[in-house]
């Protein structure tokens, strides 16, 4: 089968055309990261435990060098296995649960790392619609250039609503 040089070039433009463009983009989506500024971990934090008429009954703080060394490695395995590997987003994690999502119409599983998490639940975001998931991420990559991960865990373990209802 011979092709001709017309449709050589054609697709040369096109794969060109291609390429440029997903450069432009993974660099708007870099510059867009850059751009935005990070969660304040640093702000004080505790859990509050209220009465039903607003009474505050018992204000609770974490110290992460208190927690059980043990307790944290359970969490990050149930929650983010590879949050030491990560750069606020795991791509895997992700994936997977996108096609848990397509494979069975619903949510199986999250894709959401620690990091995520820990600006979801500062920033009270609703991230179950895809442009809530996007920001979400562009905020998790911003934070992690900013913080270490010992900080995000400290913030992770004063905000997450461990306890049910207490929140």
């Amino acid at each position: 089968m011979r092709v001709s040089g017309r449709l050589v070039k054609a697709c040369l433009i096109v794969l060109s055309v291609a390429a440029i463009s997903g450069v432009a983009a993974v660099l708007q989506f870099r510059a867009m990261v850059d751009a935005t500024p990070p969660v304040d971990l640093f702000a004080p934090t505790s859990q509050v435990v209220t009465a039903r008429n607003g009474d505050i009954l018992r204000a609770y703080t974490v110290d992460p060098a208190r927690v059980d060394p043990g307790y944290v490695a359970l969490l990050l395995a149930t929650e983010d296995g590879r949050f030491r590997d990560h750069n606020g987003v795991d791509p895997r994690a992700l994936l997977r649960a996108g096609w848990q999502l397509m494979i069975h119409g619903r949510i199986v599983s999250g894709g959401s790392t620690l990091t995520m998490q820990v600006v979801r639940l500062s920033e009270r975001l609703h991230t179950r619609s895809p442009s809530g998931k996007f920001g979400q991420i562009v905020k998790a990559l911003a934070l992690e250039r900013f913080a270490g991960k010992d900080d995000i865990l400290a913030a992770y373990l004063s905000l997450a609503p461990f306890g049910g209802n207490l929140e």
